[in-house]
């Protein structure tokens, strides 16, 4: 599992269009500091682009799945 900040990295594992339902993938490590762990190697398909991507893969379409509030 590696570690990211959500309200900058644009990875695939916390898109929309990337197919995890069950959101099993990622998972919270501080929520308070916007930091959650994910799995790079995992593999899902996009749906904005119909292909099979990695979780630490990018694109120009990224859309947060996961909600971070402004302080």
């Amino acid at each position: 599992m590696a570690v990211a900040n959500v309200k900058v990295a644009r990875l695939c594992a916390f898109c929309k269009y990337w197919y995890d339902p069950t959101n099993q993938h990622i998972k919270p490590r501080s929520p308070a500091g916007d930091f959650w762990e994910y799995d790079p190697k995992a593999k899902a398909l996009c749906q904005r682009w119909s292909l099979p991507k990695h979780g630490n893969a990018s694109c120009p379409h990224f859309e947060a799945k996961i909600f971070v509030p402004k302080k």
